[in-house]
């Protein structure tokens, strides 16, 4: 999983929110 990019997606489109969704991923991830 591209952690990075997926996060560089979600912010971009999204904002803080995005950011935060991104980083509830990557935690879920275990990255």
């Amino acid at each position: 999983m591209e952690v990075r990019g997926l996060t560089a997606l979600v912010t971009g489109s999204s904002g803080f929110i995005g950011g935060r969704l991104a980083e509830r991923l990557a935690t879920e991830e275990g990255v």
